[in-house]
């Protein structure tokens, strides 16, 4: 890759990071408006506030790394059919399925992808934007849970039927989008100083944070997604079933 297709490979990125962070602000914006229809606390209640704005904060910051590096200022492009909530989904299906995908699956995810971009990073203003963005996901992470359980809460059963259900479909979607990306996509230099990362590194973080993280996490929900489970040791990435520890 020469070095101009390197940095317009990273200005593409972080700007489509800035698209991720204005999806992932909406999503929470949502299911802020679902747990105050479903009358979740207001410790749930304000911490969604506080996510939606963590994320708008941080969709500028990404557009600000992409502006340094030599992007322009124009405004990123949303999918607008994503956002939209899906069809005959009473609003705690709805919630259940929007906190689990969006905000376990996805923020869990997102701790171990951005302290990995983060310890590469010598770009000044992408490690600037990492340190903040690092500050906030772990909080969103430990939120994320708390508030799939106050979810579940309402209907046990049938919550867990609904999301074990989906569960397959849902942690496929993450491995074809975070765990199968090409090596033909590696960085270069000017990139991995702005805190891209290689195909292996992504593949090896996903898998990492699904024996270390999700798969313990989802169990103590009541969550199982045995193909998913098979697969991943199938790989080679997991201890044998029962020897699987939580992370820090």
């Amino acid at each position: 890759m020469t070095a101009d297709l390197d940095l317009q490979r990273a200005i593409l990125e972080w700007r489509a990071r800035a698209a991720a962070e204005h999806r992932s602000a909406a999503q929470a914006a949502r299911l802020l408006h679902l747990g105050v229809v479903l009358g979740l606390d207001r410790a749930h209640i304000d911490a969604l506030a506080r996510t939606v704005a963590d994320e708008l904060d941080h969709a500028a910051l990404a557009l600000g790394v992409a502006r340094a590096l030599g992007g322009d200022d124009a405004p990123v492009d949303v999918e607008l059919a994503l956002l939209l909530p899906g069809p005959g989904r009473g609003p705690l299906a709805e919630a259940l399925l929007l906190c689990l995908t969006e905000l376990c699956v996805g923020e869990t995810l997102a701790v171990d992808l951005f302290a990995t971009m983060r310890a590469a990073a010598t770009q000044p203003e992408a490690r600037s934007a990492l340190d903040r963005i690092l500050r906030d996901e772990p909080r969103h992470r430990r939120w994320a849970w708390r508030h799939l359980d106050a979810l579940l809460r309402l209907d046990p059963e049938g919550g867990r039927r609904l999301l074990n259900d989906a569960l397959e479909g849902i942690l496929t979607g993450f491995a074809s989008a975070y765990a199968d990306v090409p090596a033909a996509l590696d960085p270069g230099a000017t990139g991995r100083a702005a805190g891209l990362l290689s195909g292996s590194t992504w593949r090896r973080v996903f898998w990492r944070t699904w024996s270390r993280q999700l798969r313990p996490k989802l169990s103590r929900a009541g969550l199982e997604a045995p193909r998913f489970a098979a697969r991943a040791e199938a790989r080679g990435s997991l201890p044998p079933t029962g020897a699987v520890h939580a992370g820090t």
